[in-house]
Protein backbone atom coordinates (compact mmCIF):
# COMPACT_ATOMS: atom_id res chain seq x y z
CA UNK A 1 0.00 0.00 0.00
CA UNK A 2 1.42 3.33 -1.06
CA UNK A 3 0.09 5.45 1.86
CA UNK A 4 -0.13 4.15 5.43
CA UNK A 5 -0.97 7.36 7.36
CA UNK A 6 -2.88 10.49 6.43
CA UNK A 7 -3.75 13.52 8.57
CA UNK A 8 -7.10 15.29 8.33
CA UNK A 9 -6.70 18.83 9.67
CA UNK A 10 -9.19 20.51 12.01
CA UNK A 11 -9.63 24.24 11.58
CA UNK A 12 -10.14 25.71 15.05
CA UNK A 13 -9.61 29.25 16.31
CA UNK A 14 -6.51 29.79 18.40
CA UNK A 15 -6.15 32.83 20.64
CA UNK A 16 -3.39 34.93 18.99
CA UNK A 17 -2.25 36.09 22.44
CA UNK A 18 -0.97 32.55 23.04
CA UNK A 19 1.88 33.31 20.65
CA UNK A 20 5.23 33.67 22.46
CA UNK A 21 5.73 37.37 21.68
CA UNK A 22 2.67 38.27 23.76
CA UNK A 23 3.57 36.09 26.75
CA UNK A 24 6.08 38.70 27.81
CA UNK A 25 6.17 41.01 30.80
CA UNK A 26 9.84 41.98 30.84
CA UNK A 27 10.51 45.23 32.67
CA UNK A 28 14.09 46.47 32.67
CA UNK A 29 15.74 49.85 32.84
CA UNK A 30 13.96 53.04 31.82
CA UNK A 31 10.28 53.24 30.79
CA UNK A 32 11.26 53.08 27.12
CA UNK A 33 11.81 49.32 27.39
CA UNK A 34 8.16 48.58 28.17
CA UNK A 35 6.34 48.53 24.85
CA UNK A 36 2.85 48.13 23.48
CA UNK A 37 2.84 44.40 24.31
CA UNK A 38 1.26 45.21 27.67
CA UNK A 39 -1.48 47.26 25.96
CA UNK A 40 -2.21 44.39 23.58
CA UNK A 41 -2.48 41.99 26.51
CA UNK A 42 -4.88 44.22 28.42
CA UNK A 43 -7.09 44.71 25.37
CA UNK A 44 -7.14 41.05 24.38
CA UNK A 45 -7.09 39.12 27.66
CA UNK A 46 -10.53 38.98 29.32
CA UNK A 47 -9.14 38.88 32.87
CA UNK A 48 -6.68 41.75 32.40
CA UNK A 49 -9.31 43.75 30.49
CA UNK A 50 -11.78 43.34 33.34
CA UNK A 51 -9.16 44.15 35.97
CA UNK A 52 -7.82 47.30 34.28
CA UNK A 53 -10.11 48.76 31.64
CA UNK A 54 -13.58 47.81 32.92
CA UNK A 55 -12.78 48.53 36.57
CA UNK A 56 -11.46 52.01 35.74
CA UNK A 57 -14.45 52.75 33.52
CA UNK A 58 -16.77 51.81 36.37
CA UNK A 59 -14.89 54.06 38.79
CA UNK A 60 -15.46 57.07 36.53
CA UNK A 61 -18.94 56.15 35.31
CA UNK A 62 -20.44 58.54 37.86
CA UNK A 63 -19.46 61.86 39.36
CA UNK A 64 -17.53 61.47 42.62
CA UNK A 65 -19.09 62.70 45.84
CA UNK A 66 -17.81 66.01 47.20
CA UNK A 67 -17.70 68.12 44.03
CA UNK A 68 -19.18 71.59 44.14
CA UNK A 69 -21.60 72.62 41.38
CA UNK A 70 -18.79 74.47 39.61
CA UNK A 71 -16.43 71.50 39.97
CA UNK A 72 -19.14 69.20 38.61
CA UNK A 73 -19.45 71.43 35.54
CA UNK A 74 -15.67 71.37 35.05
CA UNK A 75 -15.68 67.59 35.45
CA UNK A 76 -18.26 67.24 32.69
CA UNK A 77 -16.89 69.97 30.37
CA UNK A 78 -13.32 68.65 30.45
CA UNK A 79 -14.49 65.05 30.14
CA UNK A 80 -12.97 63.76 33.33
CA UNK A 81 -14.87 60.50 32.93
CA UNK A 82 -12.56 59.80 29.98
CA UNK A 83 -9.45 61.52 31.39
CA UNK A 84 -9.67 59.76 34.74
CA UNK A 85 -10.17 56.34 33.18
CA UNK A 86 -7.22 56.85 30.79
CA UNK A 87 -5.03 58.16 33.60
CA UNK A 88 -5.84 55.16 35.80
CA UNK A 89 -5.45 52.70 32.89
CA UNK A 90 -1.99 53.85 31.85
CA UNK A 91 -0.53 54.27 35.34
CA UNK A 92 -1.85 50.89 36.42
CA UNK A 93 -0.54 49.19 33.26
CA UNK A 94 2.86 50.86 32.99
CA UNK A 95 3.49 52.40 36.40
CA UNK A 96 3.19 55.99 35.19
CA UNK A 97 1.65 58.40 32.73
CA UNK A 98 1.88 62.12 32.13
CA UNK A 99 -1.18 64.36 31.80
CA UNK A 100 -0.68 67.57 29.83
CA UNK A 101 -3.36 70.28 29.84
CA UNK A 102 -3.74 72.87 27.06
CA UNK A 103 -5.56 76.18 26.70
CA UNK A 104 -9.33 76.02 26.53
CA UNK A 105 -9.31 77.17 22.90
CA UNK A 106 -6.79 74.46 21.86
CA UNK A 107 -7.96 71.54 19.70
CA UNK A 108 -7.53 69.26 22.73
CA UNK A 109 -8.02 70.21 26.37
CA UNK A 110 -5.66 67.48 27.57
CA UNK A 111 -3.55 64.58 26.42
CA UNK A 112 -2.37 61.52 28.36
CA UNK A 113 1.21 60.61 27.39
CA UNK A 114 2.42 57.08 28.05
CA UNK A 115 5.44 54.86 27.69
CA UNK A 116 4.37 54.11 24.11
CA UNK A 117 5.09 57.72 23.03
CA UNK A 118 8.06 58.25 25.36
CA UNK A 119 11.45 58.75 23.71
CA UNK A 120 13.72 60.29 26.36
CA UNK A 121 13.96 62.41 29.48
CA UNK A 122 14.79 66.09 29.38
CA UNK A 123 17.95 66.18 31.49
CA UNK A 124 19.82 68.96 33.27
CA UNK A 125 22.96 68.88 35.44
CA UNK A 126 22.72 69.61 39.15
CA UNK A 127 25.33 70.02 41.86
CA UNK A 128 24.97 67.75 44.87
CA UNK A 129 26.52 69.11 48.04
CA UNK A 130 29.10 66.86 49.62
CA UNK A 131 28.56 65.54 53.15
CA UNK A 132 31.01 65.93 56.01
CA UNK A 133 33.51 67.94 54.03
CA UNK A 134 33.36 65.78 50.93
CA UNK A 135 33.61 67.47 47.55
CA UNK A 136 30.48 68.45 45.64
CA UNK A 137 29.50 66.17 42.77
CA UNK A 138 27.76 66.77 39.46
CA UNK A 139 24.69 64.68 38.75
CA UNK A 140 21.97 64.55 36.08
CA UNK A 141 18.32 65.04 36.93
CA UNK A 142 15.18 64.59 34.84
CA UNK A 143 13.19 67.80 34.44
CA UNK A 144 10.78 66.67 31.77
CA UNK A 145 10.01 64.16 29.04
CA UNK A 146 10.05 63.96 25.25
CA UNK A 147 7.33 62.21 23.27
CA UNK A 148 6.72 61.25 19.66
CA UNK A 149 3.55 59.78 18.17
CA UNK A 150 1.46 59.58 15.03
CA UNK A 151 -2.25 59.69 14.30
CA UNK A 152 -4.54 57.62 12.08
CA UNK A 153 -4.01 60.08 9.20
CA UNK A 154 -0.27 59.56 9.12
CA UNK A 155 0.62 62.85 10.82
CA UNK A 156 3.72 62.80 13.04
CA UNK A 157 3.98 64.82 16.26
CA UNK A 158 6.62 65.66 18.82
CA UNK A 159 6.27 67.35 22.17
CA UNK A 160 8.51 68.16 25.11
CA UNK A 161 6.96 68.78 28.52
CA UNK A 162 8.58 69.92 31.74
CA UNK A 163 7.65 68.76 35.20
CA UNK A 164 7.73 72.28 36.69
CA UNK A 165 4.87 73.45 34.46
CA UNK A 166 1.56 73.67 36.34
CA UNK A 167 -0.22 72.24 33.30
CA UNK A 168 1.98 69.12 33.39
CA UNK A 169 1.31 66.34 35.88
CA UNK A 170 3.36 63.16 36.22
CA UNK A 171 1.20 60.36 37.62
CA UNK A 172 2.77 57.30 39.26
CA UNK A 173 0.93 54.24 40.52
CA UNK A 174 3.77 53.53 42.92
CA UNK A 175 7.10 55.26 43.16
CA UNK A 176 10.07 53.41 41.72
CA UNK A 177 13.12 52.23 43.62
CA UNK A 178 15.34 55.12 42.51
CA UNK A 179 17.56 52.78 40.54
CA UNK A 180 16.40 50.76 37.51
CA UNK A 181 12.64 51.07 38.12
CA UNK A 182 11.09 54.45 37.34
CA UNK A 183 7.65 53.47 38.66
CA UNK A 184 5.95 50.23 39.67
CA UNK A 185 2.72 49.26 37.90
CA UNK A 186 -0.38 47.62 39.30
CA UNK A 187 0.14 44.84 36.73
CA UNK A 188 2.89 43.15 38.69
CA UNK A 189 4.92 40.19 37.51
CA UNK A 190 2.74 38.00 39.72
CA UNK A 191 -0.54 39.15 38.14
CA UNK A 192 0.79 38.97 34.58
CA UNK A 193 2.25 35.50 35.12
CA UNK A 194 -1.07 34.23 36.44
CA UNK A 195 -2.87 35.77 33.46
CA UNK A 196 -0.48 34.05 31.05
CA UNK A 197 -0.86 30.67 32.79
CA UNK A 198 -4.66 30.93 32.85
CA UNK A 199 -4.69 31.94 29.19
CA UNK A 200 -2.75 28.80 28.29
CA UNK A 201 -5.10 26.61 30.33
CA UNK A 202 -8.18 28.26 28.81
CA UNK A 203 -6.72 27.86 25.35
CA UNK A 204 -6.30 24.15 25.88
CA UNK A 205 -9.79 23.86 27.38
CA UNK A 206 -11.32 25.74 24.47
CA UNK A 207 -9.51 23.57 21.96
CA UNK A 208 -10.50 20.38 23.76
CA UNK A 209 -14.13 21.47 24.08
CA UNK A 210 -14.35 22.48 20.44
CA UNK A 211 -12.86 19.12 19.45
CA UNK A 212 -13.93 16.74 22.28
CA UNK A 213 -13.12 13.73 20.10
CA UNK A 214 -11.69 12.78 16.76
CA UNK A 215 -12.19 9.89 14.36
CA UNK A 216 -9.51 7.31 13.65
CA UNK A 217 -10.15 5.94 10.15
CA UNK A 218 -8.76 2.42 9.79
CA UNK A 219 -8.12 1.59 6.14
CA UNK A 220 -8.87 -1.90 4.87
CA UNK A 221 -6.28 -4.31 3.52
CA UNK A 222 -7.21 -3.49 -0.11
CA UNK A 223 -6.91 0.28 0.28
CA UNK A 224 -4.54 1.93 -2.17
CA UNK A 225 -3.71 5.52 -3.08
CA UNK A 226 -6.52 5.81 -5.59
CA UNK A 227 -9.40 4.78 -3.36
CA UNK A 228 -7.85 6.56 -0.33
CA UNK A 229 -7.80 9.75 -2.41
CA UNK A 230 -11.45 9.12 -3.12
CA UNK A 231 -12.09 8.67 0.60
CA UNK A 232 -10.26 11.93 1.32
CA UNK A 233 -12.77 14.00 -0.58
CA UNK A 234 -15.61 12.43 1.38
CA UNK A 235 -14.07 12.17 4.85
CA UNK A 236 -13.51 15.95 5.01
CA UNK A 237 -17.27 16.47 4.99
CA UNK A 238 -18.16 13.96 7.69
CA UNK A 239 -19.61 15.40 10.92
CA UNK A 240 -22.40 14.59 13.39
CA UNK A 241 -25.02 15.15 10.69
CA UNK A 242 -23.55 13.02 7.90
CA UNK A 243 -22.02 9.60 7.42
CA UNK A 244 -19.98 7.64 4.90
CA UNK A 245 -20.27 4.19 3.39
CA UNK A 246 -17.38 2.21 1.91
CA UNK A 247 -16.38 -1.45 1.42
CA UNK A 248 -14.59 -2.94 4.42
CA UNK A 249 -11.73 -3.86 2.12
CA UNK A 250 -11.12 -0.10 1.71
CA UNK A 251 -12.42 1.34 5.03
CA UNK A 252 -12.31 -1.23 7.81
CA UNK A 253 -13.55 0.88 10.76
CA UNK A 254 -14.04 4.38 12.17
CA UNK A 255 -13.07 4.64 15.85
CA UNK A 256 -14.02 7.68 17.93
CA UNK A 257 -11.19 8.71 20.24
CA UNK A 258 -12.38 10.86 23.15
CA UNK A 259 -10.35 13.82 24.37
CA UNK A 260 -9.99 13.21 28.10
CA UNK A 261 -8.15 16.44 28.88
CA UNK A 262 -11.29 18.37 29.86
CA UNK A 263 -11.70 16.50 33.16
CA UNK A 264 -8.14 17.51 34.07
CA UNK A 265 -8.24 21.07 32.76
CA UNK A 266 -11.46 22.30 34.37
CA UNK A 267 -10.44 21.97 38.04
CA UNK A 268 -7.00 23.41 37.24
CA UNK A 269 -8.61 26.43 35.59
CA UNK A 270 -10.95 26.94 38.53
CA UNK A 271 -8.05 26.87 40.98
CA UNK A 272 -5.97 29.29 38.89
CA UNK A 273 -8.90 31.72 38.64
CA UNK A 274 -9.08 31.68 42.44
CA UNK A 275 -5.38 32.53 42.58
CA UNK A 276 -5.91 35.40 40.14
CA UNK A 277 -8.84 36.76 42.15
CA UNK A 278 -6.70 36.64 45.28
CA UNK A 279 -3.75 38.36 43.61
CA UNK A 280 -5.96 41.20 42.32
CA UNK A 281 -7.93 41.47 45.58
CA UNK A 282 -11.28 41.08 43.85
CA UNK A 283 -13.96 38.41 44.34
CA UNK A 284 -13.97 35.52 41.90
CA UNK A 285 -17.52 36.43 40.83
CA UNK A 286 -16.19 39.68 39.34
CA UNK A 287 -14.30 37.70 36.71
CA UNK A 288 -16.53 34.72 35.99
CA UNK A 289 -19.89 36.44 35.55
CA UNK A 290 -22.62 38.67 36.89
CA UNK A 291 -23.80 38.18 40.45
CA UNK A 292 -27.31 36.78 40.80
CA UNK A 293 -29.82 39.47 41.65
CA UNK A 294 -33.46 39.45 42.71
CA UNK A 295 -35.32 42.67 41.96
CA UNK A 296 -33.30 45.62 43.19
CA UNK A 297 -31.56 43.59 45.84
CA UNK A 298 -28.82 41.04 46.36
CA UNK A 299 -29.72 37.46 47.08
CA UNK A 300 -27.50 36.44 50.01
CA UNK A 301 -24.67 37.49 52.27
CA UNK A 302 -22.05 35.99 49.96
CA UNK A 303 -23.35 38.13 47.12
CA UNK A 304 -23.31 41.19 49.38
CA UNK A 305 -19.75 40.44 50.40
CA UNK A 306 -18.68 40.13 46.75
CA UNK A 307 -20.20 43.48 45.88
CA UNK A 308 -18.54 45.13 48.85
CA UNK A 309 -15.23 43.59 47.78
CA UNK A 310 -15.51 45.23 44.36
CA UNK A 311 -16.51 48.57 45.91
CA UNK A 312 -13.60 48.45 48.34
CA UNK A 313 -11.18 47.73 45.48
CA UNK A 314 -12.53 50.75 43.58
CA UNK A 315 -12.21 52.88 46.69
CA UNK A 316 -8.60 51.85 47.21
CA UNK A 317 -7.71 52.66 43.61
CA UNK A 318 -9.51 55.99 43.79
CA UNK A 319 -7.65 56.92 46.98
CA UNK A 320 -4.34 55.95 45.36
CA UNK A 321 -4.84 58.54 42.63
CA UNK A 322 -6.79 61.11 44.65
CA UNK A 323 -3.70 63.23 45.52
CA UNK A 324 -2.98 63.63 41.79
CA UNK A 325 -6.59 64.62 41.07
CA UNK A 326 -6.49 67.18 43.89
CA UNK A 327 -3.21 68.62 42.60
CA UNK A 328 -4.54 68.92 39.04
CA UNK A 329 -7.65 70.77 40.22
CA UNK A 330 -5.47 73.06 42.33
CA UNK A 331 -2.98 73.88 39.55
CA UNK A 332 -5.21 73.87 36.48
CA UNK A 333 -8.53 75.13 37.88
CA UNK A 334 -7.36 76.93 41.07
CA UNK A 335 -9.87 74.87 43.01
CA UNK A 336 -9.73 72.83 46.22
CA UNK A 337 -11.43 69.42 45.96
CA UNK A 338 -9.89 67.83 49.03
CA UNK A 339 -12.98 65.92 50.18
CA UNK A 340 -13.67 63.78 47.12
CA UNK A 341 -14.97 60.25 47.55
CA UNK A 342 -15.92 57.57 45.10
CA UNK A 343 -19.63 57.70 44.30
CA UNK A 344 -21.82 55.10 46.05
CA UNK A 345 -19.34 54.13 48.71
CA UNK A 346 -21.14 50.94 49.78
CA UNK A 347 -20.11 48.97 52.85
CA UNK A 348 -21.65 45.95 54.53
CA UNK A 349 -23.30 48.27 57.06
CA UNK A 350 -24.94 50.16 54.20
CA UNK A 351 -26.83 47.06 53.08
CA UNK A 352 -30.23 47.00 54.75
CA UNK A 353 -33.60 45.39 54.16
CA UNK A 354 -36.83 47.15 53.33
CA UNK A 355 -40.20 46.37 54.92
CA UNK A 356 -40.63 43.34 52.65
CA UNK A 357 -37.25 41.90 53.58
CA UNK A 358 -35.63 42.74 50.26
CA UNK A 359 -32.08 44.13 50.50
CA UNK A 360 -31.57 47.75 49.46
CA UNK A 361 -28.61 50.11 49.46
CA UNK A 362 -28.33 53.28 51.51
CA UNK A 363 -26.40 54.79 48.62
CA UNK A 364 -26.51 54.33 44.89
CA UNK A 365 -28.68 53.12 42.07
CA UNK A 366 -29.84 49.86 43.67
CA UNK A 367 -32.43 51.86 45.62
CA UNK A 368 -34.91 53.32 43.11
CA UNK A 369 -35.75 56.17 45.49
CA UNK A 370 -32.20 57.52 45.39
CA UNK A 371 -31.24 59.79 42.51
CA UNK A 372 -28.42 58.60 40.33
CA UNK A 373 -25.34 60.79 39.98
CA UNK A 374 -24.54 59.41 36.54
CA UNK A 375 -22.79 61.93 34.35
CA UNK A 376 -25.24 63.88 32.22
CA UNK A 377 -23.68 64.98 28.92
CA UNK A 378 -26.38 67.63 28.56
CA UNK A 379 -25.58 69.31 31.86
CA UNK A 380 -25.74 73.10 31.65
CA UNK A 381 -22.40 74.72 30.90
CA UNK A 382 -20.88 77.30 33.22
CA UNK A 383 -18.22 78.93 31.07
CA UNK A 384 -15.85 75.98 30.78
CA UNK A 385 -15.87 74.77 27.19
CA UNK A 386 -15.95 71.10 26.34
CA UNK A 387 -14.14 69.72 23.33
CA UNK A 388 -17.44 69.27 21.52
CA UNK A 389 -18.08 73.02 21.77
CA UNK A 390 -14.68 74.06 20.47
Amino acid sequence: MGTDIRRYSSYLYRNPLLQPQYLNNTREGTPINLTNVININVEGDDLLHAYIRKLDEEIFSELPDGLTKLAEAIWVDDEWSSLGAQMFDEARKHGWCLVQFYDEDAPERWRVFTVVEFTDFIKEPITVKGLDGEADTEKIQAVGMKFEWGDYLGNAFREEVRFDDETTHLIKFRKGNGRQVFAFPDLSEAIMSLAFEIRQIKGQLTFSSARPSYQHFKYGQAADDDNIDDLDSKIKHIDSTSAIGAPMAVLDDIVTVKNENIEIIEPALEKMLQYFAGATRLPLSYYIGQRNRSGFGITDIGEKSDMVGVINKKNNLFKTFLPFIEKIFEDVYDMDVGDLELAQDVTMEAVEEDDDGDPIMNKGGTNPDIKSREINPNQEKTGFQSKQDK
